[in-house]
């Protein structure tokens, strides 16, 4: 979307999808500052993000699309990886809370991708 000129424009300095102890573990290591927005001061979803403690049949796909991502050296490559990563997407969310860390991680490996490949429909 087109960002207004003045608008406040937010970014993660971490991986979102983590517990708050380790939210804060990490900008206190990198950034020195301990944080205390809303979501960090309730900690309303850590139990919810720790949630998935056995990995699922597809765990060996996922390691596979994942390492696609990570050594893809064409876009052809990139979107087979993707499109191995969406499909275990698919999978996951019909078996976890929707709040999982490893569903709300793959989550985001899948935008990354996407995005790099210039999709932002298929990111959405």
């Amino acid at each position: 979307r087109h960002v207004k000129e003045g608008e406040e424009l937010c970014h993660p300095y971490i991986d979102l999808a983590c517990t708050t102890p380790e939210r804060r573990a990490k900008l206190d290591a990198s950034y020195h500052f301990r944080c205390d927005c809303s979501r960090c001061a309730a900690g309303t979803l850590d139990h919810r993000l720790a949630s998935g403690t056995a990995e699922p049949p597809s765990h060996s796909q996922y390691l596979q699309g994942v390492v696609g991502l990570q050594s893809a050296e064409d876009s052809k490559e990139l979107r087979d990886a993707c499109n191995i990563l969406q499909g275990v997407e698919r999978e996951w969310r019909a078996a976890r809370d929707p709040v999982d860390l490893k569903l709300l991680s793959l989550h985001s490996k899948l935008l990354q991708g996407w995005l790099e490949l210039g999709e932002a429909e298929a990111a959405i």
